[in-house]
């Protein structure tokens, strides 16, 4: 099965920005760490996952059980349970 690919944002030249429409993922190549960046955006964003581990052994559940506030989290990704 063939994943979709991730949609972008287009100049009126027709040109690819480097801004994400609508994100997709290979879900078997998910690092260990919940924190990662992609090459398209990692001058501007820092991307976590949740759901998969334990709670305190990925970002967010660390974040929320530390009491932390002032980062903004946007969920861009979910899984549709794809068959690799």
């Amino acid at each position: 099965m063939k994943l979709p690919e991730s949609e972008w944002h287009y100049y009126e030249d027709g040109t690819r920005t480097n801004r994400i429409k609508k994100y997709s993922f290979y879900e078997d190549r998910r690092t260990e760490s919940s924190l990662f960046k992609i090459p398209e955006t990692c001058k501007v964003e820092v991307l976590t996952y949740s759901g998969v581990k334990d709670e305190l052994e990925e970002f967010i559940g660390v974040y929320n059980e530390s009491k932390f506030d002032g980062l903004i989290f946007e969920k861009i990704y979910e899984s549709n349970k794809y068959i690799l």
